[in-house]
């Protein structure tokens, strides 16, 4: 039986132009990251107030994190449904 050979042990090397447009999107990934995270610290700064108010009627650090995980973890996986929508249909849109 013959197994297929993987294209890295084949000699394959990636053009200047493939090797720049990861690097590109490495880039436009990482900055967009930081975006996330900017955004994810600017909300829970603004609610300073509500964890105190949660804290002082008794809330644990536990359920307050709790809390903070389970809405982070929805938009994560609101923004990854949105991503798998529309991903194919920006791929299909700029190979035109």
């Amino acid at each position: 039986m013959h197994t297929a050979t993987p294209a890295f042990r084949r000699g394959f090397v990636p053009s200047p132009r493939a090797i720049a447009l990861f690097i590109v999107v490495a880039a436009i990934l990482l900055i967009a990251c930081a975006n996330v995270a900017g955004l994810l610290l600017a909300r829970t700064a603004g609610r300073m107030r509500e964890l105190a108010i949660r804290t002082a009627l008794g809330a644990s650090m536990l359920q307050i994190t709790s809390q903070f995980l389970v809405e982070t973890l929805l938009l994560a996986v609101g923004a990854a449904i949105i991503a798998v929508l529309t991903g194919p249909l920006i791929g299909r849109f700029l190979l035109l």
